[in-house]
């Protein structure tokens, strides 16, 4: 397992491939909650909840994070992705009293025990059943933080990646590839990154139409490998494609990956093969990270 500490202390790890922008205007809510899979009003304070930009076939152009600011809100998504992110968004803001800004501010993700006003409950790992408090924080230099390119900063991305993928959390467009992934295949019901009650959102028939109509064939699980291998890689069962590995991270045991695989193979009880190499697949519902 990823060496999460206990909650006497913290991990702190600096996001360098994640960006923010900020929206804000007296209609900055109403845009957002017209466009994106969250309802913006249930945002909490203190708090950063993921959502979602889906194209008008329901698949995912933008995954983000957000959370309030003192003007408006603040959305996360991976930086090399922020100047469409803005250009999208520009694009839907037609007359609407709203201002689009690209921010400055460094990422932080922690884990466990944290201090200070600036850090907000990420409320996809609470969701996703983690028996551990995990931090999201915007600062630009947040005690105890790590921003250099080190071995010991990378081990903290790993662990990271790895705390996610132990409960099949994806973030970021190699994980929820542009234009293809499906977001409830992704989970993000799950997380709470969809409402179903708030109205109309870019995407929302055809993402309703396969809730309802129970047509989901795969979805997105957490595995274990006892050796890594390349990203993507094709899973096997039986003989036939039943599936990708979309990202690996090394733990404590061995190596934790995320895979979007067919319900059915996921059911059969026959062996998963990634690289000639047999696959176990975690329960993201009992996956616990701890010290």
């Amino acid at each position: 397992m990823p060496n999460i500490p206990d909650n006497n202390h913290s991990l702190i790890v600096s996001l360098h491939h994640r960006a923010t922008l900020i929206v804000t205007g007296e209609e900055a809510c109403d845009f957002l909650n017209d466009l994106l899979t969250l309802n913006i009003t249930t945002i909490d304070p203190y708090q950063v909840m993921p959502a979602a930009l889906l194209t008008p076939q329901g698949r995912m152009l933008f995954d983000l994070l957000i959370s309030q600011t003192a003007q408006g809100y603040r959305l996360e998504c991976d930086s090399d992705l922020m100047p469409d992110l803005i250009q999208k968004l520009r694009l839907y803001r037609m007359r609407r009293q709203v201002e689009i800004t690209l921010s400055d501010s460094n990422v932080f993700a922690a884990f466990g025990t944290v201090e200070g006003p600036n850090w907000l409950a990420d409320t996809r790992f609470s969701s996703a059943g983690a028996e551990y408090k995990a931090w999201r924080s915007y600062d630009d230099s947040p005690a105890q933080s790590d921003d250099q390119e080190t071995p010991e900063h990378d081990k903290w991305v790993d662990a990271y990646q790895a705390s996610r993928y132990q409960l099949a959390i994806a973030e970021g467009a190699r994980e929820l590839p542009t234009e293809k992934a499906l977001p409830l295949e992704a989970r993000l019901d799950d997380l709470g990154a969809i409402s179903f009650d708030k109205g109309c959102f870019i995407g929302q028939e055809v993402t309703a139409r396969t809730r309802y109509r129970g047509l989901l064939k795969r979805r997105y699980m957490a595995i274990k490998t006892a050796a890594p291998f390349p990203i993507p890689t094709d899973i096997i069962c039986d003989g036939r494609l039943v599936g990708e590995v979309l990202g690996l991270a090394k733990d404590q045991d061995g190596w934790v990956g995320l895979a979007n695989i067919r319900l059915d193979a996921a059911e059969s009880g026959k062996p998963l093969i990634a690289a000639d190499t047999t696959i176990t697949l975690l329960s993201p519902q009992t996956a616990t990270i701890k010290a």
